[in-house]
């Protein structure tokens, strides 16, 4: 397989030695490090708000402290760039990596699956780019070489490939998926499915807003957070004790300025999100070439996903209570289910394709391209058993809420009973509204699961690629003939719960005879 190797572009790679990747790959591990550590910043957030006054006080120790968070992620993408040597040779290639755990991988030309590269900003300024390597029926079998020259990873790229090709015409069995370079144009084969503008971006950035869920996570701190702000606000002139004083406010301009701080802080957080999806999804298009599709987006970091139509596991249909008011849905595609390490919530998202806010044809001519003869358009669901509610409110609901609810009572606050019991209706009406949701159907190639609570999913799941079927069934739900049934599929499981007895059984039976009679491999 020599002649692989051959190309008339010039190359730095060498074969059969092991090499160091440039110097800018530093910069590369710095800021994975950072990013992998923001995930674990909840667990320190309380110790560094509960310490701020103390480092305030003390400008030498903040100083001090400030140096070490900035010298430690530099400190080990140095160690990260000195430890990493990679090899290759016309069938293979190599990686070791790690400064704690050290790791080796070996990954032959003809298990690699996929190839995929990114571009971040700082790597586009010098012509670096990261190839990705993975054998998608795997996981953690992913290989990195972060700080390659785009010309050498773009070559590296076609001799994978080629390999692949030659091994392909002996192996019917396997196939290979591949990403090209982000700055490279669209081949002419390539058949343009979606794009996305600016405009779908900023309503995609507002559907997806979790500003109250970032609100909520804040509750415990919103006394720290106040005095800061409270005390910001007076080096700029507001003296904030006397424009929210009762003595001196009416209880209307009262309403009114809490009213005006929320907004204020929605707005905010509602911007930072139409930004984050315009950052991620900016030049979004979606084509398909050679039974391949191929996503390209990004602002700041350039990033390439590719995915054969044969690997797609699950179409998704989210849709949340906003997207259902402007008539938006976000379409999923998923490939694999992948445990990121170390928080890589990158890695997690090139394994599926996600088409953000398309309206309701859109999304179902793409869902009909991926998945010929679906019947999502006119179904009609199957509700779950109404025991989903009582045994939501009896088992999980109503004991803490009893506890609760004694301790308030012998301190005979009864204001806060009140409350309680308000929150104990409220919750309950939420179970509800999620036994409604629940739904599922089944035809003759693909089953259907409806659910949600203020939106609404909707999964398309090709029968012949569940791998695994489980029934569930306890002691009491025996005695009511309801049992729960679960999927394994590459992209993860999906389950129905409280299904009657006997459509269960169907559900497992007709899942298993289609698997068995059906030869197309899932892959």
């Amino acid at each position: 397989m020599n002649d692989l190797l051959n190309n008339d572009k010039e190359s730095t790679l060498q074969y059969g030695h092991w090499q160091s990747l440039s110097p800018i790959a530093i910069v590369y591990f710095a800021i994975s490090t950072i990013k992998h550590s923001i995930g674990n910043f909840v667990y320190l957030a309380p110790a560094l708000i509960a310490g701020y006054s103390t480092l305030k006080e003390n400008p030498l120790l903040a100083s001090v402290g400030l140096l070490v968070l900035i010298s430690l992620p530099v400190g080990y993408g140095a160690l990260s760039f000195l430890l990493y040597r990679f090899r290759l040779s016309d069938s293979s290639v190599e990686v070791r990596s790690g400064v704690f755990s050290k790791k080796h991988l070996n990954l032959p030309f003809e298990r690699i699956q996929n190839v995929k590269f990114e571009q971040p900003i700082y790597y586009r300024l010098f012509g670096y780019s990261c190839i990705e390597l993975d054998t998608a029926g795997s996981s953690g079998k992913e290989a990195k070489i972060v700080a390659l020259p785009t010309s050498d990873a773009v070559l590296l790229k076609e001799q994978i490939l080629s390999y692949a090709h030659h091994d392909s015409s002996a192996h019917n069995d396997k196939s290979v998926d591949a990403g090209s370079s982000t700055d490279k144009k669209q081949t002419s084969d390539e058949e343009i499915l979606n794009t996305r503008s600016i405009s779908d971006l900023v309503i995609h950035g507002l559907t997806s807003n979790r500003v109250w869920i970032i609100l909520a996570a804040l509750a415990p701190f919103y006394d720290n957070i106040t005095t800061e702000l409270a005390s910001w606000m007076n080096t700029l002139g507001v003296d904030v004790e006397t424009l929210f004083n009762p003595a001196t406010r009416s209880m209307w301009q009262l309403i009114a300025f809490f009213i005006a701080v929320t907004l204020a802080i929605v707005v905010f957080m509602t911007l930072l999100s139409v930004l984050g999806a315009i950052f991620m999804f900016y030049g979004f298009t979606l084509s398909k070439s050679r039974e391949r599709y191929i996503q390209r987006s990004g602002l700041i970091t350039k990033r390439e996903i590719s995915m054969k139509v044969s690997r797609v596991q699950i179409a998704v249909r989210k849709q949340d209570w906003l997207d259902s008011i402007l008539g938006r849905i976000n379409l999923v595609f998923e490939q694999k289910s992948v445990t990121p390490q170390q928080g890589d919530a990158v890695m997690s998202m090139q394994q599926k394709l996600t088409i953000p806010s398309v309206k309701l044809d859109e999304c179902h001519q793409l869902i009909d391209d991926a998945m010929p003869d679906n019947q999502m358009r006119e179904l009609s669901y199957h509700p779950i058993n109404k025991r989903f509610i009582s045994r939501n409110i009896l088992f999980r609901l109503f004991p803490p809420f009893i506890i609760f609810m004694g301790i308030i009572t012998f301190q005979q606050q009864y204001t806060a009973l009140a409350v309680s019991g308000l929150a104990l209706a409220i919750c309950s009406a939420l179970i509800a509204l999620r036994w409604k949701r629940w739904g599922f159907q089944i035809d003759q190639q693909f089953l259907y699961i409806r659910k949600g609570l203020f939106g609404i999913d909707y999964y398309c799941v090709p029968i012949f690629k569940i791998q695994q079927t489980l029934y569930r069934q306890s002691v009491f739900m025996k005695r009511l003939k309801l049992a729960n049934v679960e999927f394994v599929l590459a992209s993860g499981l999906v389950s129905i719960p409280f299904v009657p007895q006997e459509m269960a059984t169907k559900l497992v039976n007709n899942a298993l005879y289609r698997v068995e009679s059906d030869q197309r491999s899932w892959m």
